[in-house]
């Protein structure tokens, strides 16, 4: 047994203020002893350790983890056996007709009304044969204020003719409007000559063409007795539009079987020319074209000659053209023999011909002091008889 050793008198003293302050205390001391030997009867005793147990100290609250059973439901397949279906058929279902809505049809055409309801104080002005040619005069005009442009090359030149067309149906529609206006044979002559300058063209085809839309407008003009072959009076019927072309007219000898003809000639400067005979008939007034190359604007001159090259008593006829292509001058011979009902071209010596194209000159016929004709080309002189 363990001797301790003797408390201090400090210890006593504290001992007893304990006591004496706390007498709580010693009641619930008692009652833990009574308590402790009543449980002495009933139970074993504990045994009795060998050491103080070491206090536990909590630091933390523990946590004891629970298993919780959580149920989660799973679908299951049942196999639910369905009555058989009968298998659809196609069936046709009717489209409905579409019936067509009819356009409405206008007896008349629709122009703008003189007097719109919505508009008291709009009036259109009223439109006449004379309103219409003075629109045309200001055309024209425009025209004449860009001619400078026509050679200025290439594409620009042909765009430039071809605005002449705009003029061309101006003029066809003022006929549709008043075809019995006095300025009929201006804007006849005006939408045949408008026409012809806006085809830039050089082919003979084209040229053909275009002098058929002068030579029917005249056989009309004679046919109609509004005209004579008198040539002042055919000057101031084409001069009616003024074109810048000159008419000129010259009758031919009497033939033994062809009927009276008239020389028709149409020429410009810079704008080609075209030759046709008016033959007079029982029947009335007929043209007999010759040559043409009406819409060639490199065509700058035109010489017209009779003269009787082959002594036959009836003349032959000589074309002279010059034309220009920027420094280039160069002029062109043709002769033909007009004794037949349809004028033949006369094929120059080859050897004359080479000389003609080589210095590039034009020609002309005369009569010779010997009462001989020859044909003259600018630098020399060529025979009757080298020519056939």
């Amino acid at each position: 047994m363990d001797i301790q050793p003797p408390h201090s008198a400090d210890w006593h003293r504290r001992r007893r203020e304990t006591a004496v302050k706390h007498p709580l205390l010693w009641l619930w001391a008692s009652l833990l002893v009574v308590g402790s030997l009543g449980a002495c009867r009933t139970a074993p005793p504990p045994p009795t350790p060998t050491r103080d147990p070491l206090p536990i100290v909590q630091l933390f609250p523990s946590y004891t983890p629970t298993a919780t059973l959580t149920h989660t439901p799973t679908a299951t397949s049942t196999a639910t056996a369905e009555p058989p279906s009968p298998t659809p058929t196609a069936t046709n279902t009717p489209q409905p007709t579409h019936t067509p809505t009819a356009t409405p049809l206008f007896s008349t055409i629709l122009l703008t009304p003189s007097t719109p309801a919505a508009e008291a104080t709009y009036v259109l002005r009223d439109w006449s044969a004379d309103h219409a040619n003075a629109l045309a005069n200001v055309m024209e005009q425009y025209f004449n204020t860009t001619w400078t442009y026509q050679f200025s090359g290439g594409s620009t030149v042909e765009i430039y003719h071809a605005g002449f067309a705009n003029l061309t149906i101006f003029y066809r529609e003022a006929l549709h409007y008043y075809p019995n206006t006095a300025y009929r044979t201006k804007w006849e002559l005006g939408a045949a000559i408008n026409e012809i300058t806006s085809n830039y063209s050089e082919t003979e085809e084209m040229a053909r063409a275009k002098s058929e839309l002068l030579s029917q407008l005249l056989v009309n003009a004679l046919n109609a007795d509004e005209v004579s072959l008198e040539e002042a009076e055919l000057q101031r019927w084409f001069a009616s539009y003024p074109s810048g072309y000159e008419l000129q007219v010259e009758s031919l000898p009497a033939h033994e079987v062809r009927p009276p003809r008239h020389l028709v000639s149409i020429f410009g400067s810079n704008a080609g020319s075209t030759t046709f005979f008016v033959e007079t008939t029982e029947t009335g007034f007929h043209t007999i074209p010759i040559h043409s190359d009406l819409g060639n604007f490199f065509s700058s001159a035109y010489v017209l000659t009779l003269v009787d090259l082959t002594d036959d008593s009836y003349p032959e006829l000589l074309l002279s053209l010059g034309s220009h292509n920027g420094n280039m001058i160069s002029g062109d011979l043709f002769v033909y023999d007009i004794s037949s009902h349809q004028p033949q071209e006369l094929l120059i010596d080859s050897q004359n011909m080479a000389e003609l194209f080589r210095w590039r000159r034009g020609g002309t016929a005369e009569v010779a002091s010997d009462g001989t004709a020859q044909l003259i080309i600018y630098g020399g002189h060529l025979s009757s008889r080298s020519m056939v």
